[in-house]
């Protein structure tokens, strides 16, 4: 994946718009504040799936988001943690309003095949059924046309140029 410039994209998320939900697939994830940073700074997971929000410093933290559902779990104290269910698709940005640099993502994913991008803005989607499927893509300040990709018997590569 690359974006305007021509270079990389990293932590984008590339997922199958039009594929099942399937059971124990992307249906966890685990974030940690620790250090004063949201770890990791991206994460995806399916559309129902669950988040534990976990606090390895010190000293208390929040975690809010206003859209596409609004959440604040308030206090999360030294060592504590927190799970939340998401049910609505799109991107969550995670904010401590006790530390305003505190910046990570959630991006709730419609179906269960999804991936992200490494710094290269290389990306695998496993395991996806023969056939022609609906792709979208996320990229924070960055866009992609209508993306759809067929794919057969054996391994599949789609390049995708995101654009402002």
């Amino acid at each position: 994946m690359v974006g305007p410039s021509g270079r990389p994209v990293a932590n984008a998320v590339v997922y199958l718009e039009n594929a099942p939900k399937e059971p124990g697939r992307g249906d966890r994830a685990f974030i940690d504040q620790r250090s004063m940073q949201f770890l990791p700074y991206l994460t995806v997971v399916a559309q129902g799936g669950k988040v534990t929000f976990a606090n390895s410093d010190p000293f208390p933290h929040n975690v809010y988001s206003s859209k596409p559902e609004r959440f604040d779990f308030g206090m999360i104290s030294e060592h504590g943690a927190r799970v939340r269910a998401f049910g609505v698709p799109g991107a969550y940005q995670l904010l401590c309003n006790l530390h305003p640099n505190m910046l990570a993502y959630v991006y709730v994913a419609p179906s269960s095949y999804f991936a992200t991008t490494n710094g290269q803005g290389k990306y695998a989607v496993k395991d996806v059924a023969e056939g022609t499927h609906a792709l979208g893509v996320w990229a924070i300040g960055l866009t992609a046309d209508a993306l759809s990709a067929t794919v057969g018997d054996g391994d599949a590569t789609f390049d995708i140029t995101m654009h402002r």
